[in-house]
């Protein structure tokens, strides 16, 4: 989609969708983090009514809150384009007022899944449909002759295509547990939702300024062209984030079942595992994007290479944010969201004045560095707090080994791609070479025990991952 519209058409597609994504954090009111936490405990405790009155409002708050912020963008448009200094943004943002009803029930219905501790519907929906889906039918308008409004359209469709296949793994989820066959009344649980809602809600909100607001100040300072190209940028580095979804998926109701057990010590290990496997997933991506990010920014276009600088900066900050845990989730599962939410206060205030400073002074530059500072800052702190509750930190002695393979990967990488080859050649080699240093020197100096003896299994008799102690292994796959 970059390399199609071009940096100043993709500049103009991504304000636009920072915008409705920020609505749509508004309109879902922190439901996706409350179903996290409450869906467990109305299964543990078999309260089928509660459940199901909390699935529906999970499906229809965000859907009518949607549906009204969506038309108030698509009238205050304008409003909007002037506040950016952007006038052709104004009649972008009304095709993207279309997009914050079906993005709202997507997430949140998406979300919700993991509740069940069935990770791969949240997958299947949101990380596989919806993307998959906008792709297709970007490129079908494309060939038509359609450009940044076919991309627009093609991002609500696909939205609402995934959606409707959210809300209905929701459904197959909530009959499969209530298996009674005996028709419930819900029962809406609005106390107790709100009680925690509302303060994951303004966390959301901290959450999206502190990964996103950086978009808003370069749109107010910069041109379009190059909100372009820090857009893909970002979200390059985003894949981060993936990281991190997909542990605290099977983290965090594991975490809440174990801290109402008051079982430290397995929370303990558990956070501790989950860092580890943080750690084993992000460095092979900080590598890629290291050694073969500019070769991989050429291949979008003219322009785009200008933004190999702020992916550095972006790629280690969300690698020092990933490896450093869950601990906004840990404070979560253990009743400690305000908590959470003044860190992101701080944090939020830091990137804003950060961003005020840097960004008219080094553009995209100062936009990442404001980012990685701040992201960085936010996991610190909320380690500090994660420590007064476990009194223990979650790293192994094993953890600078780990580390030195990775650096050491790093260096390979970055030497092989010194030889000149010819791209895209020479961006896939030395990127194959410093991810396979780092998994061969990982495998030599910086596994447990006990992951040395699954893989040996494994290898020896092709035999399936299964951790012991779990069932089937679906609690720590």
């Amino acid at each position: 989609m970059a390399k199609a519209l071009g940096p100043r058409d993709f500049g103009l597609y991504s304000l636009a969708m920072v915008v409705a994504t920020l609505l749509s954090a508004i309109a879902r009111v922190g439901l996706e983090g409350v179903a996290i936490k409450l869906i467990p405990t109305y299964i543990a405790g078999q309260k089928w009514g509660s459940l199901k009155g909390f699935l529906i409002i999970v499906i229809g708050l965000p859907a009518g809150l949607g549906v009204l912020i969506g038309s108030g963008l698509y009238i205050f448009s304008g409003f909007f384009a002037v506040l950016f200094n952007k006038p052709d943004l104004a009649q972008v943002l009304k095709f993207a007022s279309f997009l914050i009803p079906p993005l709202s029930i997507l997430i949140s219905s998406a979300t919700a899944t993991r509740g069940f501790q069935a990770t791969q519907y949240y997958v299947y929906s949101y990380d596989i449909t919806w993307p998959i889906a906008k792709i297709l039918l970007f490129i079908t308008g494309y060939l038509l002759g359609s450009r940044i409004y076919g991309a627009i359209a093609a991002t609500v469709i696909s939205a609402g295509i995934a959606a409707l296949l959210a809300m209905s793994f929701l459904r197959k989820l909530y009959v499969s547990m209530n298996g009674t066959g005996v028709e419930t009344q819900a029962v809406f649980p609005v106390g107790q939702i709100s009680s925690i809602a509302v303060p994951l809600f303004f966390a959301g909100l901290l959450g999206f300024g502190l990964v996103w607001g950086d978009s808003f100040v370069l749109g107010y300072f910069r041109p379009v062209q190059e909100v372009g190209v820090y857009s893909i940028v970002s979200q390059t580095t985003l894949l981060f984030m993936l990281i991190s979804n997909a542990l605290s998926s099977v983290f965090v109701p594991t975490a809440a079942k174990l801290w109402a057990l008051q079982d430290i010590g397995s929370l303990n290990r558990l956070f501790e595992t989950v860092t580890r496997w943080a750690l084993y997933s992000a460095t092979p991506i900080a590598i890629v994007l290291s050694v073969g990010g500019k070769g991989l920014l050429e291949t979008l276009g003219e322009g785009y290479s200008t933004g190999y600088i702020p992916l550095l900066v972006l790629t280690w900050g969300y690698y020092g944010y990933t490896v450093l845990g869950e601990v906004g989730w840990l404070l979560i599962a253990c009743d400690r969201q305000i908590h959470w939410l003044w860190d992101l206060v701080v944090v939020v205030v830091l990137k804003i004045a950060l961003s005020a400073i840097l960004v008219p002074w080094l553009g995209m530059t100062g936009a990442a560095l404001s980012t990685a500072a701040s992201v960085l800052g936010l996991r610190v702190l909320g380690l500090i707090q994660v420590y007064s509750i476990l009194k223990k930190m979650p790293f192994s002695k094993r953890v600078w080994t780990r580390l030195l393979a990775g650096f050491v990967g790093l260096i390979a990488g970055f030497g092989t791609h010194q030889l000149s080859l010819n791209e895209p050649l020479g961006t896939l080699i030395s990127s194959l070479v410093g991810t396979g240093t780092y998994a061969v020197l990982l495998i030599a100096w910086g596994l447990e025990s006990q992951e040395r003896s699954w893989m040996s299994r494994v290898i020896r008799l092709g035999m399936p991952l299964k951790i012991p102690g779990t069932r089937n292994g679906r609690e720590a796959q």
